[in-house]
């Protein structure tokens, strides 16, 4: 059973997604959608669409258009003397290509200006083995954070 705290300040339990759909939607009772997407040990808690563009027995690549917004992006473990974000302007996609084997856990996230990818403004990979990636839409501008997730 995975864990972690959402933007909300609920605790988000992940074992009640069904094994065959790796889609949730949960309504927020007036504030939006929230779509939670887990596939093996990646998990992704997103505000927005989530279009899965390429999908194969290795990898997957999920598609998020973020409407040109500023993108806030949040590392939990951030170093001392990063204090707080790294910020990007005028993001129109998220593109995550994410590895579906048990023995490779690594994730690419790109933020691009663009619908290519060498529009991008920056890529990084992620072990997500034991972190949860949430994609916050705030009124102006977007939070994206790199979380541990509580283990039970």
């Amino acid at each position: 059973m995975v864990f972690t705290k959402c933007h909300t300040g609920f605790i988000i339990i992940y074992e009640h997604l069904l094994k065959d759909e790796d889609f949730h939607v949960i309504d927020r009772k007036g504030r939006g959608i929230e779509v939670f997407y887990k596939k093996g040990k990646f998990c992704l808690n997103c505000d927005f669409d989530i279009r899965v563009i390429r999908e194969d027995e290795n990898d997957t690549d999920l598609f998020i258009p973020v409407e040109n917004r500023t993108v806030n992006l949040y590392f939990e473990d951030f170093p001392s003397y990063l204090k707080s974000r790294l910020q990007f302007l005028m993001v129109r996609n998220i593109i995550i290509r994410f590895c579906s084997r048990e023995d490779n856990n690594v994730c690419t996230v790109h933020l691009l200006r663009n619908i290519d990818l060498q529009s991008s403004h920056v890529n990084f990979e992620i072990n997500y083995e034991n972190h949860i990636i949430e994609i916050i839409d705030k009124e102006y501008f977007i939070d994206m954070k790199i979380k541990e997730k509580i283990n039970t």
